[in-house]
């Protein structure tokens, strides 16, 4: 898959941003689509063998409405899965450029494995209507109105149907979960800088506890979501599922409501080990803060589904629904700002290596190379609440520097972005430096410090 490294562009800071911001719009499209189709295409499956051990009909009927539920139109499948998973293999190799990370490659991996298992899926969807019609078209019929031969032939696709009705269901389901498995462990190794270098291998962020871990909450989430789902479709105002009879209505509300409470019980114990698997680099304070809103909403979510099974009623299925895809939506930012986090320092190089690309660029166009001086942008900007011997308005620089010795990196992150360290100083504004304009300055201000010491 050479051909990632080949499409990567070196880019700007503020063309970094937009990409990461189009990274977390990519993530909030297609984590919840594969929630709904991974979550009806278990519960089909599981009501499809509820057939076989009861004379309840509705269990097969229902087997056919979920999976229609998340399959209805191909354009779903080509818009909410196909366009966002190529645009997360992209956003993913340009934001990990210069790392020895894989992990565009395994959400190209996990890629194949979704559109394999839309295969299946649709197969399945299919064959489970043509079933139908061959039912419908009983054998009496054609006994009674077609010769020998006819009667052999819609035999052999009868049977032919029902095979592939029985065995495209579980394939179906085993290649959309290695897909999701494959895409929850590489965002896991997203937000983990510690594995990009060296590249820690397939097989280690394949059966990394973060990974086993957030498989685990992404199924609950899941099942929760679409049961949920299935509440707002069959039961919101103007649903015209409400025409079925009241009989098959009562049978869907008992699922969707028992399964919704239980599975959103578990929600917030998936928020917090979810927390509890983050390397220490990818923890704010706004992933705490999202994360805490988020466990809200979830238990005034389980709230609304209790109510709504305790009296009989069902005017919050709107609200429950609104709240807990508001839930879902916490959940993808919680881990976009993790990701944030733990991509400052390798941004840092990307936009210096955009600086020395951009500058090499006009050079080789016959324009001059800017040459940075970092003790003019010290004079004209630093010195105005700086000194190195003397306290001004911030704190004399010689007291300071001594904790970046041989940390040039860490004086030009905080260079960038500066944040508050001494409560008796007010925090530093920031300069809206460049990259190659902070090295510059973190250059000049080390060289002096080391000349001053030696004196």
């Amino acid at each position: 898959m050479d051909f990632l490294d080949n499409i990567v562009l070196p880019q700007s800071a503020h063309h970094m941003e937009l990409l990461r911001g189009l990274l977390s719009i990519t993530l909030i499209i297609l984590i919840p689509y594969l929630s709904v189709l991974t979550g009806s295409l278990i519960f089909s499956i599981l009501y499809l063998k509820k057939k076989k051990t009861s004379n309840n009909n509705y269990n097969y009927r229902f087997a056919k409405e979920l999976i229609d539920l998340s399959t209805f139109n191909k354009s779903v499948a080509f818009g909410f899965g196909v366009i966002p998973f190529i645009s997360a293999i992209f956003a993913y190799a340009q934001l990990l450029d210069k790392t020895s990370s894989y992990l565009p490659y395994y959400v190209s991996v996990a890629f194949v494995f979704f559109l394999i298992a839309l295969l299946f899926i649709y197969t399945y969807k299919y064959a489970f209507h043509l079933k139908d019609i061959f039912n419908f078209v009983s054998t009496e019929k054609i006994q009674s109105e077609a010769d020998e031969s006819t009667e052999e032939e819609f035999e052999k696709y009868s049977s032919a149907a029902n095979r592939i009705f029985k065995k495209f269901a579980g394939w179906g389901l085993l290649f959309l979960l290695i897909a999701d498995y494959k895409l929850i462990s590489s965002i896991q190794l997203s937000l983990n800088p510690g594995l990009w270098e060296p590249n820690p291998g397939f097989w280690s962020v394949l059966f990394s506890i973060p990974a086993l871990v957030n498989f685990f909450n992404f199924l609950i989430v899941s099942l929760a979501l679409t049961s949920i789902i299935v509440l707002y479709v069959y039961f919101r105002p103007n649903s015209i599922y409400k025409r079925n009879n009241d009989e098959y209505l009562s049978f869907v509300k008992q699922f969707a409501l028992k399964s919704s409470l239980l599975f959103s019980l578990f929600v917030p114990v998936v928020i917090v080990l979810n927390i509890l698997v983050l390397p220490t680099v990818a923890l704010t304070n706004a992933v705490f803060l999202i994360s805490l809103i988020a466990i809200i909403l979830v238990l005034i979510t389980g709230n609304y589904l209790y109510i709504m099974m305790k009296e009989g009623h069902l005017k919050y299925v709107p609200a429950a629904t609104y709240v807990f895809i508001l839930v879902i939506a916490l959940i993808i930012f919680k881990n976009e700002y993790a990701f944030e986090s733990a991509t400052k320092k390798h941004f840092v190089v990307l936009a210096t290596n955009y600086e020395e690309y951009s500058q090499k660029l006009k050079a080789e166009l016959g324009g001059k190379e800017k040459t940075v001086s970092g003790e003019e942008i010290y004079k004209t900007r630093c010195m105005a609440c700086h000194r190195f011997e003397t306290k001004l308005v911030g704190p004399p620089h010689l007291k300071v520097l001594p904790k970046y010795e041989g940390k040039e990196d860490k004086l030009i992150k905080f260079i960038l972005n500066p944040v508050k360290v001494d409560p008796a100083y007010p925090s530093m504004p920031n300069q809206g430096l460049k990259p190659n304009e902070a090295k510059a300055v973190a250059d000049y201000m080390l060289k002096v410090y080391e000349e001053k010491k030696k004196k």
